[in-house]
């Protein structure tokens, strides 16, 4: 008899677009509910994030009454996880068990049922999980066969589950079927049924789980055509009735309380093998794998020694994107504060305005922008600007509850990389500023919006651009060209697909020698244009991106005055200095900046000096999003914020009417402004894709070969409504 364990995992992100999300109701959650519903013997689980389940609520409720129907007679088991399905490991424990106990408890309340098993976001696994999960009250979770053969076991050693332990905290874990995984719904349905019955060759009890996306069954391309129009579902769920003599299906829950462990095991760290493979911390170890995993696939070793073979650790994403950890470790830094404010335990009474500070910052820890693989994640500027505004609504709400509170700074390695930033702190402005890489502003958060200013995105090489590069002229000219090697006749996988969705993207593979963000000071020589700084070819005589500055502050008249220092050379041989300072005056939004640069010997300052203030805003290519200069609307690209162009004025001005607000730099004297979009490359689901990720200005003068030369500028932030 062969065990079937059917599980179907739903997730949308924090921030997605209300569109994204009614279109995957539209596709999947409702058509596969309802054919699975006309078929009353098949039992399955069902994991729906809180996201998801409050997006019902509010949007389609009679899909939470269909939900609850399958509860209530038996055919639908519903699985726990994180509200707000996180990474877990990169979470305090204290975190972990809130995450799993506010879904536990909503399903409880909705569904009047208590969950016994979790699906673990994207199955990242670390070994100190099975205490976490056990303290939340929970008994299994699922896992991909990834995990149990790094572990040494083999194929036929997971047909079953297993006990593992931390602290003495006991767990059950059920290996996910990969061969499951890569056929369903992607090959012809009797495949998969041709597939469990030769397991079933010795009439041995066993089980066989499929665990993935629910999205596959509708939303991943070319699936809703498969599934639901030519039937794929309908002819699966008819094929297991058909042969239920040897062939059942029964939730997870009911497997481990009703079925004996096939053994106890201890998992190293572990994801899918995909992810596996994207976590490499650089280009060139992505690509090194590729090519490995080829050599075992043309010599035919991979399926007998794919086992012994890994990518990269989850957590190396926070080594690979530098904005990826600097998003965690605000995360942490607004949950030691919450922890701090608290006023009982996690599961005790606390204030009504802590609670909610509570759960915005459960929110921002939603785990799709902190990583990047086949879907977009991190290269999505919209996913990282919901995940920061719920950090700082959090952080907000905190200061309401502290209040009054002083402007507060800090000195700390906030992004543990061995050099100390400087954190200023508001009841208006945070400004995370960095001596060691050029005294830049790396982070501006805008807190009556909820907005980092600077949420950026530094243009890197991935590895799997070389695909893009070798595409045949012909195919990379051509949008939504694809390549697979799915089934003829069935649905490709993601992984299989490769697609243009723009003619001419490869030349849009324009890499930054370092992370964009305001202050960035530069020294240019040669003819400076602002395609020169789109493409970052401009002639830089300085040494002072991304070098250190000396730092001191002070704070008189309720003004906070940061200033930097740094001795340099242009040229490698002419000594210059540069200060410049930040004053913020406290309960404001408005900063004066001031630059002094100096000619150390004595001699004529050569060249232009630039000043780099890079933005993120919520568009790049919409009408109520663009540049002004002196107060008028530029004119490349009708002025929106993706264009390229540079002019002479005295002030320059961002806008964005849907965030209802418009940042104004006021010069003292007049500059060229260069003006340029960060746009990258990025692999989705639906193939390579431009992404805009911000709008640099760069006021460029004339030293005019003076010995020593100084700029003052107004930095304000406009509130349109």
């Amino acid at each position: 008899m062969i065990t079937l364990v059917l599980a179907f995992h739903n997730h949308q992100p924090v921030g997605n677009f209300g569109w994204v999300i009614e279109e995957a109701y539209q596709k999947s959650y409702r058509p596969l509910m309802e054919i699975m519903a006309a078929h009353p013997s098949i039992r399955f689980a069902q994991h729906y994030t809180g996201i998801l389940l409050d997006w019902f609520r509010e949007h389609h409720p009679e899909f939470i009454e269909m939900i609850r129907a399958g509860v209530g007679d038996q055919r639908i088991e519903l699985l726990s996880g994180g509200y707000y399905e996180p990474i877990l490991a990169m979470l305090p424990e204290r975190d972990r068990i809130a995450q799993i106990e506010k879904l536990n408890r909503r399903i409880t309340a909705e569904f009047g049922v208590a969950p016994a098993g979790m699906w673990l976001a994207e199955r990242v696994w670390e070994p100190s999980l099975p205490s976490t999960l056990n303290r939340a009250g929970l008994r299994y979770t699922i896992l991909d066969d990834t995990h149990f053969k790094s572990a040494g076991l083999r194929d036929d050693d997971l047909r079953g589950y297993f006990l593992t332990e931390d602290q003495g905290k006991p767990l059950a874990v059920l290996p996910i079927d990969k061969q499951l995984r890569y056929t369903m719904p992607f090959e012809a349905p009797e495949a998969t049924i041709a597939y469990l019955k030769e397991l079933d060759r010795d009439g041995e009890d066993r089980v066989v789980v499929f665990a993935d996306d629910g999205e596959k069954f509708g939303v991943w391309p070319e699936t809703y055509h498969t599934v639901y129009e030519q039937g794929w579902l309908e002819t699966f769920c008819g094929l297991i009735e058909k042969n239920a003599a040897w062939l059942r299906t029964v939730p997870p829950g009911q497997v481990v309380a009703t079925m004996k462990p096939a053994g106890r095991l201890y998992l190293p760290t572990a994801s899918y093998a995909e992810m596996l493979h994207w976590a490499l911390p650089t280009a060139g170890a992505f690509s090194e794998y590729d090519a490995f995993e080829h050599i075992l696939k043309d010599q035919h070793l991979l399926d007998e020694y794919g086992s012994f073979v890994r990518g990269g650790f989850w957590r190396n994403f926070l080594v690979k994107y530098p904005e990826a950890n600097a998003m965690q470790k605000k995360m942490l830094r607004v949950s030691e504060r919450a922890a701090r404010l608290r006023a009982d335990s996690l599961t005790g009474n606390v204030g009504n305005e802590q609670l909610t500070a509570y759960d915005h910052l459960m929110a921002g820890q939603c785990n799709c922008p902190y990583w990047h693989g086949v879907f977009g994640g991190l290269y999505l500027s919209n996913i990282r600007a919901a995940i920061y505004h719920e950090l700082i609504t959090a952080e907000r709400e905190l200061d309401e509850i502290e209040a009054p509170t002083p402007a507060r700074m800090e000195l700390v390695d906030y992004d543990l990389d061995g050099f100390d930033e400087l954190i200023y702190e508001s009841s208006i402005i945070n400004l995370y500023m960095a001596p060691a890489r050029g005294g830049a502003i790396f982070e501006f958060d805008y807190k009556p919006v909820g907005y980092n200013l600077t949420d950026l995105l530094q243009r890197r090489e991935e590895g799997y651009h070389a695909r893009l590069r070798e595409m045949p002229a012909t195919d990379a000219a051509k949008p939504e060209t694809a390549a697979g090697t799915g089934s003829d006749t069935g649905a490709k996988s993601i992984h299989d697909i490769v697609k243009v969705k723009e003619a001419g993207l490869e030349k849009a593979l324009v890499y930054d020698t370092y992370r964009r963000g305001m202050l960035i000071d530069h020294f240019y020589d040669g003819e400076v244009t602002a395609e020169g700084l789109r493409l970052g070819s401009l002639t830089e005589l300085g040494d002072f991106i991304d070098a250190p500055y000396r730092i001191s502050w002070s704070t008189a008249a309720a003004i906070t005055t940061v200033l930097f220092r740094r001795d340099g050379l242009l040229g490698g041989t002419r000594p210059v200095s540069i200060e410049k300072a930040v004053s913020i005056p406290e309960g404001s939004a408005d900063i004066q900046i001031s630059y002094t640069v100096r000619s150390t010997d004595g001699a004529p300052l050569p060249g232009r000096f630039g000043i780099e203030m890079a933005y993120t805003l919520s568009a790049g290519t919409e009408p109520d999003r663009y540049y002004t200069v002196d107060g008028v609307k530029t004119t490349e690209n009708g002025g929106r914020l993706n264009g390229t162009g540079e002019t002479i004025g005295g002030s320059y001005g961002l806008v964005d009417e849907w965030l209802g607000i418009e940042i104004r730099v006021d010069l003292e004297r007049p500059a060229v402004l260069l003006r340029a979009p960060i746009e990258t490359v990025s692999l989705s689901e639906d193939g390579f894709e431009r992404n805009y990720q911000g709008s640099i200005v760069v006021p460029v003068w004339d030293l005019e070969g003076a010995s020593e030369w100084s700029i003052s500028l107004r930095h304000r932030i406009i509130s349109l409504r």
